[in-house]
Order: C-alpha cells, then sequence, then structure tokens
C-alpha cells in the first residue's frame, strides 16, 4: 500500500508477531485430556494451545494455525503483485505458487 509520499506501508508489516514456521512442538496432559502446543521449534510451550473434541479435530486446527505465516506470506505476495506490476508473469506466478503450498499446508497435505 502506498502512503500519500509513495512510501511502501503495509499494515501487516506494521505488526510483530512471531515468525514460523509453526508445527506441533509438543503435548500436555490436562484434566480434561491432552492439550496440543503449536509454535516454532523456539517456544517449546507453544504460543498456543490446540484442543478437539474429536482425534482428527486438533490435527486439522494444528494444521491451519501451523499454516499462518505462510498464507500471510502468500497473500502478500499476492498484493504486492497487485500493487506494484513489475515482472507482473513472474509475480503471479510466484505468488499463487506460495497460495497453493499455504493452502496445502493448512489442509494438513
Amino acid at each position: 500500500m502506498s502512503t500519500e509520499n509513495g512510501s511502501s506501508s503495509s499494515p501487516v508489516h506494521d505488526r510483530c508477531y512471531t515468525p514460523g514456521p509453526w508445527t506441533n512442538v509438543g503435548t500436555s496432559k490436562r484434566d480434561f485430556g491432552t492439550v496440543t502446543h503449536v509454535g516454532p521449534a523456539e517456544h517449546p510451550s507453544g504460543i498456543c494451545e490446540v484442543y478437539g473434541s474429536t482425534d482428527e479435530e486438533p490435527k486439522a486446527n494444528i494444521a491451519l494455525i501451523a499454516s499462518a505465516p505462510d498464507l500471510l506470506r502468500a497473500c502478500e505476495m499476492l498484493l504486492e503483485w497487485h500493487e506494484y506490476g513489475g515482472d507482473a508473469v513472474q509475480m503471479l506466478d510466484d505468488s499463487v505458487w506460495e497460495a497453493r503450498k499455504a493452502v496445502l499446508r493448512a489442509r494438513g497435505v
């Protein structure tokens, strides 16, 4: 996004978040069952906890949460392509490739 003086400013870049890749970094037992911790390897306790009512639900939630940095990057690439052009064909190809990888990761594939 361009500001009035023409410089690039993205609200996403102005935020501070824990960079990926995020994965299942461990589990812990609680009174109500097992909790899975998701985050980067540098955060052994994770940045979030995932629960589920079935065995498959936490796995699907983990895949979606863990793919957040990839999904963000794919969206940023698409926005850059849309706003700045350049080698439009190559930028679009790269953006679509990143989006495909992110969607597959979100689906746990």
